[in-house]
C-alpha cells in the first residue's frame, strides 16, 4: 500500500513539476512586460545601439512566429542571418510542443486535484514535493553560479546542431537577447515553480494535519 502511495506522490510531484515549467514558459512569452522590463533594467537600448521601441517591437513579431503554426516567416526587425532563422525555427518548434504540453498536463492536474481534494489525499505528496523542491533550487543555483556551463549544455542537448552559436556581426538580434536576460528568465521560472509547489506544499500539509 505505501509503495504505491510513494509511486502515486512521485508521479504527482512530476506532474506539477513539469506543469509549472511549462505554463511559467507560455507565461514568460506571452507578457511582453517583463521583456520590457529586462530592456531597461540591463540598459539594452545603450549597450546594443538599438531603440527600445525596436527591440519591444521585434520581440512581439518574434512571441507572434513562435507560437503560431501559421505564421511561418519571422518578421524580423533587427537582422539575422540563414543560420539565425533556422535556429528560430527549432525554437518555434519548442515552443508548439510546450504549449500543447501546458494544455494537456494543465487539463490533468485540474483533474487530480479534483479527485485529491475529493478523496483528501493531498496528504501522500508531503514529503516528495518538499525533497523535488530542495532538488530544483540546488539545480537552480548550480545554473546561476555556472550559468554560461548550463547555457551551453542546454543548447547542445535541445538542439541537434550549432545554430544556436549567433555571431554578433551577422546576428545583431544576439545584443537584444544578453546573456542576464537569460538569467532573468530562468529566474522567472524558479519563481513560478516555487509558487506552484508552495501552494500545493500548504494544501498537503492542511491535509496532513487533518488526516
Amino acid at each position: 500500500m505505501f509503495s504505491n502511495i510513494s509511486i502515486k506522490s512521485k508521479l504527482l510531484v512530476g506532474l506539477i513539476v513539469i506543469w509549472a515549467i511549462s505554463a511559467s514558459i507560455l507565461l514568460l512569452l506571452n507578457f511582453p512586460v517583463l521583456y520590457n522590463y529586462a530592456i531597461e533594467c540591463f540598459n539594452l537600448p545603450e549597450k546594443s545601439g538599438i531603440s527600445r521601441h525596436i527591440m519591444s517591437d521585434n520581440f512581439n513579431n518574434l512571441v507572434l512566429y513562435l507560437q503560431s503554426p501559421f505564421v511561418r516567416h519571422f518578421n524580423n526587425l533587427i537582422a539575422i542571418d540563414d543560420y539565425g532563422r533556422k535556429h528560430f525555427s527549432d525554437v518555434k518548434n519548442l515552443m508548439i510542443f510546450n504549449n500543447l504540453l501546458c494544455t494537456v498536463t494543465s487539463l490533468l492536474l485540474c483533474k487530480v486535484c479534483i479527485y485529491l481534494n475529493k478523496k483528501r489525499l493531498y496528504w501522500i505528496m508531503y514529503t516528495d514535493i518538499k525533497y523535488a523542491y530542495y532538488l530544483i533550487t540546488a539545480i537552480f543555483v548550480f545554473c546561476v553560479i555556472d550559468f554560461n556551463d548550463f547555457f551551453i549544455f542546454f543548447h547542445n542537448v535541445m538542439f541537434r546542431n550549432k545554430d544556436w552559436i549567433f555571431d554578433v556581426k551577422t546576428n545583431p538580434i544576439i545584443k537584444v537577447f544578453p546573456s542576464e536576460y537569460f538569467i532573468f528568465c530562468g529566474a522567472f521560472i524558479y519563481a513560478m515553480i516555487s509558487i506552484a509547489m508552495m501552494v500545493m506544499y500548504i494544501l498537503s500539509k492542511r491535509n496532513l494535519n487533518k488526516k
